[in-house]
């Protein structure tokens, strides 16, 4: 084994010395690159020596509870700051915002943590991508292509906003305290892990112009008794629907079952889900990798039709809730907050229920086909 003399040894040193020097608790690299934190967290300043903030660099340290970012930094990498759980205030320089991805707060309480920017720069922030987050007072944070990228309301019945053009990456992930989401027909995908761990959600009604539902976006929703998949969808990501272990009914629209991978149901029961499906297509179902999984598939008595919002209506008026709707389905009403007031089955065409029990003023009903509207006495 070859042995190093001192001159080797202060070589190595000088080299290390080179690329990273320790400053407190923070390692910068010769580029002025913030590498590492070893810290505790609490109250941060970072030293101004810094250029820019690495990816990941406090990723997931609980205990940090603010963190003063000098104007010297010129870049923050991904997920720099994500899921810092604690994080309650952050002190900028820049008097012009600085671009980031909506990465580096991701899991960020952005409502409830203050941001702190230089005199006059208020307005930039505000209109500002990431940035404008921590000033909203809205429930949702929407990005400038219409994707939801955060959720910051108490839960119950979520009805999300008509604008919203898709439901980003783990939105809702871990929220235990929704119980029902409303999703616009203005939404077209709904991203990885959008759902995942929502062990109260009870109802989703998936929308009309729906096309895409990606990896584990239901998954572990321990507690969603039925699913209605629309015509329009046209993939289904692997293990969108794992282990949710409630799940008593799936009804299907399309003639032609989708193409599935393997894992897409991964721990729902299959020999007791019933696997609804259009008529007259029962044996194209049991004959489909995957859907052939299930052991009870019944057909609806005929193909099922696309339901367009459009051709769906819904009053309520003293005690009678008129619905008229072009196929046979379950109706549920729900309160805002997401409490089931009613439920009953209807025919094709309008039926006329009595729902002397619901006091509320504004209540959403919801069809087994995917549909829901917010309807005023």
């Amino acid at each position: 084994m070859k042995k190093l003399n001192l001159a080797g040894i202060l070589v190595l040193l000088l080299i290390q010395t080179a690329r990273a020097t320790v400053n407190g608790d923070f390692e910068i690299d010769k580029d002025g690159v913030l590498i590492s934190y070893d810290g505790t967290g609490g109250n941060v300043v970072i030293p101004e020596e810094v250029t820019a903030i690495g990816k990941e660099v406090f990723a997931g340290c609980d205990n940090l509870l603010s963190i003063s970012i000098p104007g010297s930094v010129t870049a923050i990498g991904n997920y720099a700051f994500a899921y810092c759980i604690s994080l309650q205030e952050i002190t900028v320089q820049w008097t012009t915002p600085l671009a980031i991805s909506p990465t580096v707060f991701e899991g960020v309480d952005k409502r409830n943590c203050t941001l702190n920017v230089p005199a006059g720069a208020l307005e930039a922030y505000q209109n500002a991508a990431v940035w404008k987050s921590f000033l909203n007072t809205s429930d949702f944070e929407i990005d400038e292509n219409g994707v939801l990228t955060g959720y910051y309301g108490s839960g119950g019945n979520v009805v999300i906003p008509e604008e919203i053009t898709a439901i980003g990456s783990r939105v809702f992930q871990n929220n235990h305290t929704i119980t029902s989401a409303i999703i616009p027909n203005s939404v077209t995908r709904i991203d990885n892990m959008a759902f995942a761990y929502c062990s109260n959600l009870n109802s989703v009604g998936l929308p009309e112009n729906l096309t895409a539902i990606d990896d584990f976006a239901f998954a572990n929703c321990t507690n969603l008794p039925s699913i209605s998949i629309p015509n329009s969808v046209t993939d289904i990501g692997y293990g969108a629907f794992n282990y949710c272990y409630d799940l008593q009914e799936i009804m299907v629209f399309r003639a032609t079952p989708l193409a599935l991978e393997n894992e897409i149901f991964y721990g729902v029961d299959k020999k007791n889900c019933l696997l609804k499906v259009p008529g007259g297509t029962k044996n194209a179902y049991q004959a489909a990798y995957v859907w052939r999984d299930f052991l009870n598939i019944e057909e609806s008595g005929v193909a099922i039709p696309v339901v367009e919002l459009s051709k769906i209506t819904v009053s309520l008026k003293n005690n009678d809730l008129r619905v008229n709707s072009p196929v046979s389905e379950k109706i549920s009403v729900y309160s805002v907050t997401g409490n089931l007031l009613y439920h009953n089955e209807k025919t094709i065409g309008e039926c006329v229920f009595t729902v002397e029990q619901i006091q509320d003023r504004i209540v959403i009903v919801k069809g087994s086909s995917g549909w829901a509207k917010k309807v005023m006495k």
